[in-house]
């Protein structure tokens, strides 16, 4: 028995100094920005004509010394709300030396249904940019 706790203490000990041999050095590169919304999610019913302006706020993982422009699109695969219901500056602007911005979504209800449909909003990604958390706003006709 005693030869058993032996042998298992030997190969965990094996274990332990081989899976520590990894290198890595790729996560040292620069991997860009990384550009999301804190918004999350929001069911909202409006009759039919009435607005609202919903202030969404994003976050980009990196500080620049200049102001950067990122592109807003809609994620049409993951949205059902029709475009006529929702507009949106697609340019949002981070100042430099800042991490945080605010922009404007808004909501009309043009031709909602009765059932919440949603629209998905995403930053556009590009070689030097990910997008990060998606914001989503639902809208009904109550």
């Amino acid at each position: 028995m005693k030869k058993i706790y032996i042998l298992l203490t030997l190969v965990l000990s094996a274990l332990v100094v081989t899976s520590c041999s990894e290198s890595y050095d790729e996560y040292e590169t620069d991997r860009g920005a990384t550009i999301g919304f804190t918004f999350g999610e929001l069911e909202l019913p409006l009759p039919p004509g009435a607005s609202a302006n919903i202030p969404v706020t994003y976050f980009v993982t990196t500080v620049s010394d200049v102001d950067r422009t990122f592109q807003v699109v809609v994620d049409s695969a993951n949205s059902d709300l029709t475009s006529d219901n929702y507009s949106f500056d697609a340019d949002v602007v981070i100042p430099a030396n800042m991490r945080r911005g605010t922009m404007f979504i808004t909501l009309t209800n043009n031709s909602a249904p009765s059932d919440y449909a949603t629209a998905v909003f995403i930053f556009q990604e590009t070689a030097d940019v990910t997008s990060g958390k998606s914001a989503v706003l639902k809208l009904k006709t109550p």
